[in-house]
């Protein structure tokens, strides 16, 4: 909880490296405890915030990862 509002002060202060640095905090906690819908829905913010800062190598690092998850099966990021 405490990285998420991390994340949405960060952009509410125009500041999105600050706001990347807690979403990357908040999904190393997610894949340690093995929330994978949260890593998912967490990963698919982080492909967002990658592009807006042009650093698209990232972006498309974490968009393989959605899209390996999706070729699994695995959980969806969102609920039905």
């Amino acid at each position: 909880m405490l990285e998420q509002s991390g994340v949405s002060t960060g952009r509410r202060a125009g500041e999105l490296a600050r706001s990347l640095e807690h979403r990357q905090r908040a999904l190393n906690i997610f894949e340690r405890i093995g929330d994978e819908r949260s890593v998912l829905t967490t990963s698919l913010n982080l492909i967002q915030a990658y592009a807006e800062l042009e650093q698209f190598d990232r972006a498309i690092e974490y968009s393989n990862k959605v899209l390996g998850a999706a070729a699994r099966g695995t959980s969806s990021p969102r609920s039905s």
